[in-house]
């Protein structure tokens, strides 16, 4: 914690860079006649791999202290995570299922 106080600065201006240059990528990757379509496709492929990061970065300190039945725990947790940002639509389907379930 006392890593992350210490370079809080630093960190946040990354955030800043990272948001700035993937606006720029926006535009560029997702140029054409159907901007917005585009843009949704182009950051949907994306996500998955920020997504991906982000569960890295948070598996480090479990592994750092050695606390493997949270990180078993958060992987499990995890792997359900990026499989409905992987595709979006199985949690609809789920949504719909437990509904059917429940009320029919």
């Amino acid at each position: 914690m006392l890593f992350l106080k210490r370079n809080m600065p630093r960190v946040i201006s990354v955030l800043i860079l990272v948001i700035v240059f993937s606006l720029f990528a926006v535009n560029v990757f997702a140029a054409g006649e159907n901007f917005g379509q585009n843009a949704y496709t182009w950051l949907q492929s994306q996500i998955w791999f920020i997504a991906l990061l982000i569960v890295a970065v948070i598996c480090v300190p479990f592994i750092m202290k050695k606390m493997w039945m949270q990180l078993a725990g958060f992987l499990v947790l995890a792997a359900i995570v990026l499989y409905i940002v992987n595709d979006p639509t199985a949690l609809k389907s789920l949504g719909s299922t437990i509904w059917s379930k429940i009320f029919n």
